[in-house]
């Protein structure tokens, strides 16, 4: 009879894994929006100070800004995404008639679909973060450009 229990400490490993990731791609997305805030008060507050004229590029890093956090925003709030098997599904794959022999493979199965049905959207929320650090680089250079412009 094989034992599945390395198949199952296997998926328990990559769950966790890819709940690491998903914790660190929102703490960075956090930290992309702060660096946006503070890049466009302080370089906005020096347009507003400076009293500069209205220009293409000021508006562009206002664009810029507002691209940087709504993008931030899209990594921040989703809560699809699940990183443990429901207790109830469970408890049913073990009272099955198919799964008394090798419970761990059932579970085992359980786990991948969730690593799966992760996957595809932590690699959308990789390149919606890496667009919003884009963004941000772009808000900081417009705003020195127009800052110099003046």
């Amino acid at each position: 009879m094989p034992d599945y229990r390395l198949a199952y400490e296997e998926a328990v490993r990559a769950l966790r894994a890819q709940a690491d990731e998903h914790d660190s791609l929102r703490t960075r997305a956090g930290t992309i929006l702060a660096t946006s805030l503070v890049v466009t008060s302080f370089f906005g507050g020096q347009a507003v100070a400076r009293d500069a004229p209205r220009s293409s590029l000021g508006w562009l890093a206002v664009v810029a800004f507002v691209l940087a956090g709504v993008l931030s925003l899209g990594v921040l709030f989703p809560t699809d995404l699940r990183f443990a098997s429901d207790i109830r599904e469970v408890v049913s794959l073990i009272d099955t008639d198919s799964a008394p022999d090798h419970p761990h493979r059932e579970l085992s199965l359980s786990l991948a679909a969730l690593l799966d049905g992760n996957s595809a959207r932590i690699s959308v929320m990789r390149w919606i973060f890496r667009a919003s650090a884009v963004a941000v680089l772009a808000e900081t250079v417009l705003w020195i450009a127009y800052l110099a412009a003046d």
